[in-house]
């Protein structure tokens, strides 16, 4: 079954492309392995990440790995706990309609 997660996190928009940038910068303009779709926002509060993934241990493989220690150099060893910020959650459906490529912002 897929694996979906929500992360809310009150930080400035700016954290959010940081991270980005430098996760880019360390695997490619490549989704990691299982990704199968990444959406960002801003919020009223800061931002917002949404994500589906093939399996759980995917993302937490990429989580563990990539993420959590280019968040932790962005923020200076100051951001909120993920157990803080987000939900994990099965995903009953999904599908991806045939104008993905182009809705993509990258």
């Amino acid at each position: 079954m897929a694996h979906g997660v929500i992360v809310s996190v009150p930080a400035p928009i700016d954290m959010y492309r940081a991270v980005t940038s430098q996760v880019t910068e360390q695997i490619g303009d490549t989704a990691p392995p299982g990704l199968l779709v990444h959406i960002a926002r801003e919020t009223a509060d800061g931002f917002q990440v949404i994500e589906v993934w093939e399996s759980k241990r995917q993302c937490e493989d990429f989580a563990n790995t990539v993420l959590a220690p280019i968040v932790d150099r962005v923020s200076k060893g100051q951001a909120p706990s993920r157990n803080d910020v987000g939900e994990e959650f099965d995903v009953e459906n999904f599908f991806v309609g045939a104008g993905v490529h182009e809705a993509s912002s990258r």
